[in-house]
């Protein structure tokens, strides 16, 4: 799943993917432009193309960027790959209705 739950479907010429980087062994979740073969992080997904980082938070610029996003917050110093546009409190903001789960 590419999280079609809370952003509803991925625009028609896209695709999700996991898309392999031999310079740290691992797949990078991902989204494909199949018009142009252009690969897209998974903190860039064209489905948020229009919704702003909460404040506080940007993209941090790094050597592997081409294979997956990492965001920063000026605030706290936290770094992580999780797009904080998906908390949430984010998504509450955007009229996303969701029901906490408490497993134990």
């Amino acid at each position: 799943m590419w999280v079609e739950a809370f952003l509803g479907p991925l625009p028609e010429d896209f695709e999700g993917i996991k898309n392999y980087n031999s310079s740290t062994s691992r797949y990078c979740p991902g989204y494909i432009k199949r018009t142009s073969d252009e690969f897209y992080p998974a903190g860039k997904d064209p489905r948020l193309s229009d919704v702003p980082l909460p404040a506080a938070w940007r993209r941090k610029t790094h050597e592997l960027e081409d294979f997956a996003t990492l965001f920063i917050s000026d605030e706290t110093g936290e770094e992580t790959e999780m797009d904080p546009r998906m908390s949430a409190a984010e998504l509450r903001k955007r009229g996303v209705e969701l029901e906490e789960f408490v497993l134990k």
